[in-house]
């Protein structure tokens, strides 16, 4: 069956409540999509048909699937617990792709983390394969790529504190709970005003964009040096009036 799979691209599209389709091509945009009244669009990932599907979900679990048998872009798409059996109350938070030997970063809301390669989380399982050990009341975060160039990494905790690592501090794990990157006050982790916000690859000029509010930061290469660290630091406080981030990505 899988000679006969055409090799040609394809965009998965995830929507929030988790429903699933692809189409052709990559370039489909999935907030221009129609979806379910108290849907709308979540994620995608760019592929080949010829490649497995990696779904990642917020207790840490990796489901993996084949993506050529997915419903076409034109219908509504199909609820991923059709192929998966997540634990109760967990939600999918990310789509991976890519060759079995592809890097992903993998990390945890209390800032734990570590890379892995994508053919380790494979997993034949509807119940999918733990990759990502846990504490009580902790969640995993959407995993990331990371490409060979991508030698700097920028974790941002929600009370505004960014921490610049080398990718070399992070231990490569096939599973397991990995080492702390960014160092959260137990405390605040406990009364939920803290947390790891998220993580995102960098290539030697990006630049951050942070929002806050109404509030935005652009971080330029020159203003990032300054956050530099080592694993295991608390970070550096961003600027008075962007202590509580919504959101931080890369600015090409």
């Amino acid at each position: 069956e899988e000679t006969l799979i055409s090799d040609e691209p394809l965009t998965v599209i995830l929507s929030q409540k988790g429903w699933i389709r692809a189409a052709k091509g990559h370039e489909v945009d999935g907030h221009k999509l129609n979806y379910r009244s108290g849907d709308g669009f979540f994620a995608a990932a760019a592929m080949r048909s010829t490649q497995t599907l990696h779904v990642f979900d917020d207790a840490g679990r990796n489901y993996s699937t084949r993506c050529h048998d997915l419903p076409s872009v034109r219908s509504l798409g199909e609820p991923l617990t059709s192929r998966f059996n997540p634990p109760p109350g967990s939600l999918f938070i990310g789509l991976l792709s890519g060759e079995p030997d592809q890097k992903v970063v993998i990390v945890s809301g209390d800032g734990y983390g570590f890379i892995s390669q994508l053919g380790s989380l494979s997993s034949k399982n509807r119940a999918g394969k733990a990759v990502l050990t846990l504490p009580e009341d902790i969640r995993a975060l959407p995993p990331i790529t990371l490409s060979d160039d991508q030698q700097t990494l920028a974790l941002l905790s929600r009370q505004g504190r960014l921490l610049l690592l080398n990718r070399q501090e992070l231990p490569h794990l096939s599973k397991g709970r990995g080492h702390k990157l960014i160092d959260i006050h137990n405390t605040d982790l406990r009364d939920n005003s803290d947390g790891l916000l998220g993580i995102v690859a960098l290539h030697d000029g990006n630049a951050i964009q942070i929002i806050a509010g109404k509030r935005q930061l652009l971080l330029k290469p020159k203003d990032l040096e300054r956050f530099h660290g080592k694993r295991g630091n608390r970070g550096i406080l961003l600027p008075r009036g962007l202590q509580r981030v919504d959101a931080f990505s890369l600015a090409f």
